[in-house]
């Protein structure tokens, strides 16, 4: 006999742990996010975004900032895409904020990864660059952008060849960001 007073005492049973066991579900979910939260990186939520290719503003010194799709992370830049042909990639360094587009309430820091890409802002500008473009280079603290075109590449010094003729030699240390494109 299961019931008393014509109710079936197995259902309260069964519906109080199957209320018991959700709960302990749920605690341990939130327990878990917090503590991932808690062992969130810079590097880690980035290359979540850039996976998700997410559509992100990312401002940098000066009040610039570029809109773009988060498409990679290196050890010291991200790259961006718009929805046209430019490209940027932004010195880590220089970056003051990045915001999600639409704000998303689904972008929280969770994630404590390294970078996916161990190459350079200048060795990927080497792999990225196409042949011969005019490129606009960002430089931290600087309010006026150059522009012109890659003369060479060295490990840690850009060499542009400005729209007036004369050139310029950046320290890498010095590049906010490099965008090339339409």
């Amino acid at each position: 006999m299961t019931s008393i007073g014509g109710e079936d005492v197995l259902v309260g049973f069964v519906d109080a742990s199957t209320h018991e066991a959700e709960v302990a579900r749920r605690t341990m979910r939130r327990e878990f996010n917090d503590r991932a939260g808690e062992l969130a990186t810079w590097i880690g939520v980035l290359r979540d975004l850039a996976e998700r290719r997410v559509a992100v503003a990312v401002h940098i010194g000066g009040g610039r900032c570029h809109r773009g799709r988060l498409i990679a992370v290196g050890r010291d830049h991200v790259v961006l895409a718009d929805e046209g042909d430019c490209t940027v990639l932004v010195a880590l360094a220089a970056v003051r904020l990045i915001r999600p587009q639409p704000a998303a309430d689904r972008v929280v820091a969770r994630s404590d990864r390294r970078p996916a890409e161990q190459r350079s802002l200048l060795e990927a500008l080497e792999d990225l660059l196409p042949t011969d473009p005019d490129v606009v280079v960002g430089i931290q603290a600087v309010p006026e952008s150059l522009r012109g075109r890659v003369l060479s590449l060295g490990q840690d010094v850009l060499t542009l060849r400005a729209v007036d003729g004369g050139v310029n030699v950046v320290p890498h240390l010095a590049i906010a960001d490099i965008a090339w494109g339409s």
